[in-house]
């Protein structure tokens, strides 16, 4: 499953952990604090269980956005930052 993959966390250090560790699991940074990716049903339940290490349960929030095929290829940008539009060139598995 495709999903966008958000975060609020209030401790800087934390906040760079989190960052760093979504990075190393393969998702692509889209904004400081919103990733995209696609993750397992089990993998996205890892990443949960791994990304609390980061974050205060009643300051900090994780939010898991999955999106389907057609959510995915009707995006639209606008500004400057990373070209998502390679992602829609990309082959990607939907399940």
């Amino acid at each position: 499953m495709i999903y966008i993959v958000s975060y609020d966390i209030s401790n800087n250090n934390n906040r760079v952990g989190l960052n760093k560790f979504l990075k190393e699991s393969g998702l692509l940074p889209i904004q400081k604090s919103v990733f995209f990716g696609e993750l397992s049903p089990k993998g996205k339940e890892t990443l949960i269980k791994e990304s609390k290490n980061f974050f205060n349960n009643k300051k900090d929030s994780l939010l898991f956005i999955s999106l389907c095929s057609d959510d995915f290829l009707s995006f639209k940008r606008v500004g400057v930052n990373k070209d998502l539009n390679k992602l829609k060139k990309q082959e990607v598995d939907f399940l």
